[in-house]
Parts: structure tokens; sequence; C-alpha cells
């Protein structure tokens, strides 16, 4: 493979990777959803001492989620539990939280099923976990910049502008899901019939 050529596919799977971590992650997190109910929980507080909440809240995120995608792998290698088996599991997560996010708002954390797609080499991984932390470090500005405006975004989008875009959120997790699933389905059936084209 020509230097050119494997600096694309670099490129290429850091910017998949960081997408898929956003797109994953963000209707989960769904800064936007959450900061009407962000405001109701600081009504307390002035405007001035918002600010440093959002701050603490949007770091405290990046450092949970980061620490649940990088180790979700290991842990999960530490129960025996293969690779296309997780992913078919984490997948049917994923989609059942999608569909409940397209029916009701209230849905927890799939952090743990990111770090369950890990590249093979040294290399391939760093660049995935440094996609990982981007594509967190992203969710966790938009959860900060969401909270630290959460008055005005309020105003702006109303309950009904708030409602579409978690729903389409909900979609595009829904489609990630079924992707997860089927990257996992695909590997098991290799595994089983190793002669077979996909």
């Amino acid at each position: 493979m020509s230097s050119t050529l494997f600096e694309y596919f670099v490129q290429f799977h850091f910017v998949k990777t960081v997408l898929l971590a956003v797109g994953a992650l963000l209707p989960i997190v769904d800064p936007l959803g959450s900061a009407p109910i962000y405001l109701a929980m600081t009504s307390g507080l002035s405007p001035d001492n918002r600010r440093p909440m959002a701050k603490a809240v949007a770091v405290n995120s990046f450092f949970l989620l980061t620490a649940s995608t990088l180790v979700g792998a290991y842990v999960l290698d530490f129960f025996g539990l293969s690779i296309p088996s997780v992913q078919v599991a984490g997948g049917i997560v994923v989609c059942a939280m999608a569909w409940s996010l397209l029916n009701r708002p209230e849905s927890p954390a799939i952090a743990l099923t990111l770090g369950a797609n890990p590249e093979q080499g040294l290399r391939s991984k760093i660049i995935t976990a440094l996609a990982h932390s981007v594509g967190i470090l992203i969710v966790a500005l938009a959860v900060y910049l969401c909270y630290r405006h959460a008055d005005r975004i309020v105003r702006q989008l109303g309950p009904i502008g708030t409602g579409i875009v978690l729903r389409l959120s909900a979609f595009i997790l829904l489609c990630i899901g079924v992707q997860i699933i089927w990257n996992g389905v695909h590997a098991l059936l290799v595994s089983v019939f190793p002669n077979a084209t996909p």
C-alpha cells in the first residue's frame, strides 16, 4: 500500500470513527433535549453562576464517556465475550434505546458499545481511541454550549422544535444500531462459514 493511499485510509477511518462516536452518543446525551431539564435544575442560580456549572458538567461528561469507551472492550474481554456477540447485543441495545427515544425522551448512556468495535493492530487502536476521544470532546462541547445557553435555546426551539431535533437524532441512532448489529452478524456468519462470500 502506497504512503498516500495509507494516509487517505487513516484519515477516512479517523473521520468515520469520529462521526460514529458523535452520532451514537449525541442523541443519548441529548444536550438540546436536556437543556430545559438543566435550566429547571439550576433555576436558583444566576446566569453568571450557571456558566461554570455547565463547564463542570461538560468536563465530567467527557471524562466519564472517554473512560467508558476506552476500557469497554477490555472489560468485555475479561468476561470472555467475543466482539461479534457484543456487537449484536450492543446493537440491539442501541436500537432499543433509539426506539425508546423515538417514543419517549428518557434513556441511559451507551459508551461501552463504542468500545466493542476495536481495531486490530496498535496503530489502528491508537487512531480509533483518538477518534473516539475527539468525538466525545465534540459531544462534551455540545453539552457545554447547550447548557450555557439553555435559556436562549429553550426560547428559540420551543417544545415542538426540541421534539423534532430529538426524534431526528433518535432515528439516526436507530440506523447506527442496525449497522452495529449487521457488523456483528456478518462477523459471526464469516466465522461459521469462512468460505462464503459476503
